[in-house]
């Protein structure tokens, strides 16, 4: 499965970059998004089973042709791509370029950060010790339940969540809100307690960093350690060479004859898909597998000139290189992945941490692990989805007028052919953070978790 850690990163630089664009005439951005509806509906593998409800644009379409104006500017069109991606309820589909530039004279960041509880805007940084711990009602005139609005529906998520649109914001907030508003020289945020205006900084206050503890083992930036008597395995992402690193950690864990894990699969994207199956191997207690599918779709007249090339090496890919695993099947051409668990793996109870950053190869762990394990899921909704994803191979389209260059997956990924849960799975222990919890400098899900293991409760 394709690396999808990169890409959120790689779009708020694309974002940045394109604030202060020329405008685009709406008989243009109509004509990209009819253009891109048209994709989704022969060749997207989100439309991969003609018997479930079919993803396509239309709604936004009729929306956009209502519009009174003329034009729109830059930044409103790409909230509307953002949305239109959002719509194709897939995590692996993205914008990886949008060529509208110009520069601006003026970058002027909101000397705040934020972030979502439910629907809720609160004030998690401030660095004029002000207004830290309020609850946001709006922000240069535009109400808090208008942002949400906005912003729950800039990126992709399977089966249609704001997970990771969500997920984004809360990290990037500083950032997004200066773009929203042109990067204003002042800022007035009116919150439960009054109106402040604030002055503009040259650069955005710095994401926080999460803090390591002492690692037993570790690997790239995946560590084991131990907290109190429950050990932890805190993977970032998947790499090829984590294999061997994966079987030292249930060594480790069978020496210490531990009967709980944790597994933080928080803010992990994706990676290696087979350091994601020797993990599971080690841990699962059923023969598991999952299967690519290549739908009776026709994505080719669509796609860009690279865009043709990338979809024929996926196709020789697996129907050369896998060919002795494939069949055919009503839905499409299936190619199927089995594995056997080791003679003996860990057998006691796992507890995975997700969260809106959750996805792709993250996810088809998880997955596994919640069919063939005894297994938890602590957190919010991850962005990939349970029961398989859109994947397998990473075509790009470019879009008619703006030149938008649009990442268009090929395949559908399934890890649970029985589950109709498309999106991420919901936790069976949801814990969301509080707004006293927004303000502690400390890991407040991993610790509330840690002091319910630790009390003997499962």
């Amino acid at each position: 499965m394709q690396k999808f850690v990169f890409f959120t990163w790689f779009c708020f630089l694309v974002n940045l970059s394109v604030l202060f664009a020329q405008n685009i005439s709406k008989a243009d951005a109509l004509e990209d998004l009819r253009f891109f509806n048209q994709a989704i509906k022969a060749g997207h593998p989100t439309n991969y089973n003609p018997k479930l409800p079919q993803t396509n644009l239309d709604g936004l379409i009729t929306r956009v042709e209502s519009l009174e104006q003329d034009t729109l500017k830059t930044y409103e069109y790409r909230l509307l791509l953002g949305e239109a991606i959002s719509q194709t309820k897939c995590v692996h589909t993205f914008l990886l370029d949008f060529p509208l530039k110009q520069k601006t004279k003026q970058i002027s960041y909101i000397p705040l950060g934020f972030h979502w509880v439910g629907t809720n805007l609160w004030v998690k940084k401030d660095s004029t010790n002000l207004i830290l711990g309020h609850q946001v009602l709006s922000i240069n005139g535009v109400k808090s339940e208008s942002l949400h609005r906005v912003f729950s529906k800039v990126y992709g998520s399977d089966g249609g969540t704001s997970a990771l649109s969500l997920a984004v914001f809360n990290k990037h907030a500083p950032t997004s809100i200066s773009q929203f508003f042109a990067f204003p020289r002042e800022y007035r945020i009116e919150t439960e307690k009054g109106v402040y205006t604030f002055q503009g900084m040259k650069k955005p206050i710095a994401p926080e960093k999460d803090t390591e503890p002492a690692a037993i083992l570790k690997n790239n930036k995946n560590y084991y350690s131990i907290s109190g008597q429950v050990p932890i395995l805190k993977i970032e992402s998947f790499d090829r060479s984590d294999k061997a690193f994966f079987k030292d950690v249930i060594s480790q864990l069978k020496k210490g004859e531990h009967e709980k894990l944790v597994i933080d699969l928080r803010g992990n994207a994706g990676g290696n898909r087979k350091a994601a199956v020797v993990l599971a191997k080690q841990l699962v207690n059923e023969p598991f597998s999952y299967s690519i599918l290549q739908p009776k779709l026709k994505p080719s007249q669509h796609l860009s000139t690279q865009g043709r090339f990338f979809l024929f090496l996926a196709r020789i890919k697996y129907n050369l290189g896998n060919f002795y695993r494939g069949k055919g099947t009503e839905l499409g051409y299936s190619f199927n992945y089995r594995y056997r668990p080791k003679k003996e793996p860990f057998k006691g109870e796992i507890f995975v941490l997700t969260d809106g950053w959750t996805a792709s190869s993250a996810t088809m762990l998880s997955s596994w692990l919640k069919q063939f394990a005894n297994t938890k899921i602590v957190g919010t909704q991850a962005a990939g989805g349970y029961n398989g994803n859109n994947g397998g191979g990473f075509p790009r389209m470019v879009l008619p007028k703006s030149k938008a260059k649009i990442q268009f997956p090929a395949y559908r990924l399934i890890f649970d052919a029985k589950s109709t849960q498309d999106a991420g799975w919901i936790p069976d222990l949801e814990i969301n953070p509080t707004t006293a919890d927004l303000l502690k400098k400390e890991d407040v899900l991993l610790n509330a978790l840690l002091e319910i293991l630790e009390k003997g409760g499962d």
